[in-house]
C-alpha cells in the first residue's frame, strides 16, 4: 500500500468525521463511527420517554386519589404503605418510586389542599384595601377552622411545618402581602423569608395546641398578636387586626377536602 493510500481516508469518512450530517450532532456522529457490531442507539426515542412520564404520573396520581380515601378512613396518623398500595392496585415498587413514606403522601397531598384554600381565599381577602388586615385575617381563619374543625386540626398538625406540605400560593400570598405592608411602614423585618417563617411558625404551633387540648382559639389569637409585633406592628394596632369581622368562608368543597374533612 503506498503512503498516499495509508494516509489518506476515503472522502465519505473524511466528511462524516469533520461535518456531521444536517440535523444530526456531532456526539452523534462519533457514536456512528465505531463498527456495525458496536454501534450504540444514536438517541433515545422521545415518544418511550413521554410515555414514560405519562405512566409516571398516571400512578402517581393513582396513589393520590387513593390516598385521600384512605386518608379519610383511617386519619393520618394510623396507616402503613400496605394501605396505600391495596387502595391504588400498584405495586410497593411503584409506591417507592413516588414517595418513600406515608408522611412524603400525605405531605404532597395537602399541598393540594392548602393550595385549593388559598386559591379561594385570596380573593375574598382582597376586599381589605389594608395589606396588614388580609395578612392576619388569613392566618385568622386558618386558626378558626382549626378550632372547630378536630378533622382539620389533626391534618395540619401533622404536616407541622413542612414547607413542601404547605404548598406553594400561602407562601406566595403571604409574602406578596407583607412586603406591601413594610412598605407602608406597617411591618419591619431585615428578611421576607424569615417574616414568612415567624407567621407560619406561629399559626402552625397554635394548630397543634389546639389538636392537643393545650389552647383555644384565644389562646392562638394571642400567639398572633405577639407575631405580629414581632414584625414591628405596634401592640393596639396588632389588637385591632385581630378583632376585624372575618369574610365569610367555609373550608372548599373540594374533591380533596369533601372526602379528607367532611361537613358535619
Amino acid at each position: 500500500m503506498s503512503k498516499a493510500e495509508t494516509v489518506a481516508a476515503p472522502k465519505a469518512i473524511r466528511q462524516s468525521a469533520t461535518k456531521p450530517p444536517k440535523g444530526l450532532p456531532t456526539c452523534a456522529v462519533q457514536a456512528r463511527d465505531v463498527g456495525d457490531s458496536q454501534q450504540e442507539p444514536l438517541f433515545t426515542d422521545r415518544h418511550q420517554l413521554r410515555s414514560g412520564a405519562k405512566r409516571r404520573e398516571k400512578t402517581r396520581q393513582q396513589l393520590m386519589t387513593a390516598a385521600v380515601r384512605v386518608f379519610a378512613q383511617k386519619g393520618p396518623d394510623h396507616v402503613v404503605v400496605d394501605d396505600f398500595i391495596a387502595e391504588a392496585g400498584v405495586s410497593r415498587g411503584s409506591f417507592y418510586n413516588h414517595f418513600l413514606t406515608p408522611a412524603e403522601l400525605l405531605s404532597a397531598l395537602m399541598a393540594q389542599v392548602n393550595d385549593e384554600i388559598i386559591r379561594e381565599m385570596d380573593p375574598l381577602l382582597q376586599h381589605f384595601s389594608d395589606p396588614v388586615d388580609r395578612v392576619a385575617s388569613g392566618s385568622r381563619l386558618y386558626l378558626e377552622w382549626a378550632s372547630t374543625s378536630a378533622v382539620f386540626a389533626s391534618f395540619m398538625h401533622r404536616i407541622g411545618t413542612d414547607r413542601g406540605a404547605l404548598g406553594e400560593l400561602v407562601r406566595r400570598y403571604l409574602g406578596r402581602d407583607l412586603e406591601a405592608g413594610r412598605k407602608l411602614g406597617m411591618f419591619e423585618y431585615d428578611d421576607l423569608e424569615a417574616a414568612v417563617d415567624l407567621l407560619m411558625g406561629a399559626s402552625m404551633q397554635s394548630i397543634e395546641a389546639i389538636h392537643h387540648g393545650r389552647g383555644g382559639l384565644d389562646r392562638a389569637l394571642a400567639t398572633l398578636r405577639m407575631a405580629l409585633r414581632g414584625l414591628g406592628l405596634p401592640a393596639r394596632e396588632a389588637f385591632r387586626v385581630c378583632q376585624l369581622p372575618l369574610p365569610e368562608m367555609a373550608l372548599p368543597d373540594s374533591p380533596i377536602l369533601s372526602q379528607l374533612m367532611p361537613k358535619s
